[in-house]
């Protein structure tokens, strides 16, 4: 189980300043979200934990061990990354894309049968088997998301980083993706890190909550603490009910929109 400490982070592209001096802990075997306004900043700081991106300051650490200290496949073996919209030739098929998962862990003879049935596992988990040998041209939106987050899966890091990871899929499969989060930080012990922009969605899933804004830590704590329905009215603009259940866990309601000083 692997934890993810940064600190005093800051961020730059351009001129611009996108994460702010920002500070945060990523618990080990935990699904941690990362919510915030367009714009605050949410996926280059994913970009920045991943080591794709380098801060201009600031350190980040796994478990204790500085990311610097790891070499690229070093690394890929302990953290996988998939970006908010990745892109492939469509004439690979699935099981061709989620074999690029295993490079880290490839030898001079090519992927040994760990390697193959790892590849069938995570084709598997994505509900995808039926589709293993078609095309990504073939597939529909919902279903090259899923061919990549196999992808990711096929990797088997202790860390998975996911932008996104339920975006174009529908509400079936959103909910299968978060659930196999779920799976996957219970029975294998995953430290699991997502971007996601359904407040609901997050309150319902994920274990521990990150909040940011135009590139600074507004809120980090679990989700079953007692969050203030006040704090998203001030970050998003929104009216929000709070509810925690002890068997059932934590629930959140909108509202609507938050009326704002003279209006």
């Amino acid at each position: 189980m692997v934890e993810i400490n940064a600190t005093n982070l800051n961020v730059f592209s351009e001129r611009n300043h996108i994460i702010k001096n920002l500070s945060l802990t990523i618990p080990a075997n935990q699904v941690t979200a990362i919510i915030g306004p367009n714009g605050s900043g949410k996926s280059t700081l994913l970009k920045t934990l991943s080591g794709l991106m380098k801060p201009h300051s600031g350190k980040i650490y796994i478990d204790k061990q500085s990311i610097d200290f790891y070499s690229r496949k070093q690394l890929a073996r302990k953290m996988s990354f998939l970006m908010q919209n990745p892109e492939a030739p469509g004439s690979m098929t699935v099981k061709e894309l989620v074999s690029f998962g295993r490079f880290s862990h490839q030898t001079w003879f090519g992927f040994n049968e760990n390697g193959q049935d790892q590849i069938h596992w995570a084709i598997k988990q994505v509900n995808l088997e039926d589709k293993s040998d078609h095309c990504l041209s073939k597939l529909s939106g919902g279903q090259q998301k899923r061919a990549w987050i196999a992808m990711a899966l096929a990797q088997n890091s202790d860390v998975l980083l996911l932008d996104e990871p339920t975006a174009f899929l529908d509400i079936r499969h959103q909910l299968e993706t978060l659930l196999l989060l779920q799976k996957l930080k219970r029975d294998l012990g995953k430290t699991i890190v997502v971007v996601l922009h359904d407040i609901p969605q997050v309150i319902q899933f994920a274990d521990y909550l990150i909040i940011i804004d135009q590139g600074k830590l507004i809120h980090q704590s679990t989700i079953q603490s007692n969050l203030d329905p006040q704090l998203f009215e001030k970050v998003f603009g929104i009216q929000v009910e709070l509810k925690h259940n002890p068997f059932q866990g934590a629930s959140l309601t909108i509202h609507g929109v938050a009326e704002t000083q003279g209006s």
